[in-house]
């Protein structure tokens, strides 16, 4: 499952790496799923793709086959401080108007098996809350990547595993 999907970039990057038998795309935005539908179209994957136009929120276990393997998610970067100049879509995307960062980890904790894993891009002035979250929602951190250019951290991956053992490794990427 790619969680606030946007384009579906990120799913269709993790489908290239790695396959699988089903990929779910979730997004809020009626327009960036009539992108993601023609993404689908155009690289022939009608047959493993389906894309939910839901707030996440809304998911249930029981809108997939079965327990997720694996949730990717790049979420809205930023929190609602009060003034947002962009238009509505595009601050949809980028700020958590409709999803905030706790509500997504939660989210993904309720769809993963046992043992499935949970990706998440996030800004690295963000990496603790983070790991907070997942903690407190069952997630290990087991590999942590942070990238940064000239001198500063730019953002981080995380990659955590549902109720997995502890042990992090921890990489720093130069972009």
């Amino acid at each position: 499952l790619d969680m606030c999907a946007g384009c579906g970039v990120v799913g269709f990057y993790a489908y290239a790496l790695n396959g699988c038998n089903k990929l779910y795309f979730n997004e809020i935005q009626t327009t960036m799923c009539e992108l993601i539908d023609k993404n689908i179209k155009l690289n022939n994957l009608q047959d493993v793709c389906k894309v939910i136009n839901s707030d996440l929120n809304l998911l249930e276990p029981s809108d997939f086959d079965k327990p997720l393997d694996v949730v990717v998610c790049n979420p809205p970067y930023f929190k609602l401080n009060g003034k947002i100049k962009e238009n509505e879509d595009l601050a949809i995307c980028r700020h958590e108007i409709k999803a905030n960062l706790q509500q997504i980890v939660s989210k993904a904790s309720r769809l993963i098996k046992q043992q499935g894993r949970f990706y998440l891009i996030i800004p690295s002035n963000r990496m603790c809350e983070a790991i907070i979250l997942f903690a407190q929602n069952g997630f290990e951190v087991k590999n942590m990547k942070i990238y940064y250019s000239k001198r500063d951290a730019t953002v981080c991956l995380l990659d955590g595993v549902k109720n997995g053992k502890s042990g992090v490794k921890v990489s720093v990427v130069s972009e």
